[in-house]
């Protein structure tokens, strides 16, 4: 086991049919939510309409890394500066 920080998610994954003339299918992620055990281990059809699908696939872990500030110099960006952009006249 770890001693990394880790939860536990589940994603949502939308399947649509021919989204354009060159693909069949597109995927695309719409969510991830936290996983308290109550989606199961296997993946579920929530939506099914024929042209668009959507599924949960539950049990990833997110392993939560400690952040790696002084492991590289920190950029001197200076002052703030104000940009002005014109349009035209």
């Amino acid at each position: 086991m770890s001693s990394r920080e880790q939860i536990q998610v589940a994603a949502v994954i939308e399947r649509v049919a021919a989204p354009n003339e060159w693909e069949a299918w597109g995927f695309r992620l719409v969510e991830v939510v936290p996983d308290e055990g109550v989606f199961g281990s296997a993946p579920r059809r929530l939506v099914d309409d024929g042209k668009r699908s959507r599924w949960l696939f539950p049990g990833f872990v997110v392993e939560l890394f400690p952040t790696e500030q002084g492991l590289l110099p920190e950029p001197d960006l200076g002052p703030p500066v104000v940009v002005r952009v014109l349009g035209d006249r």
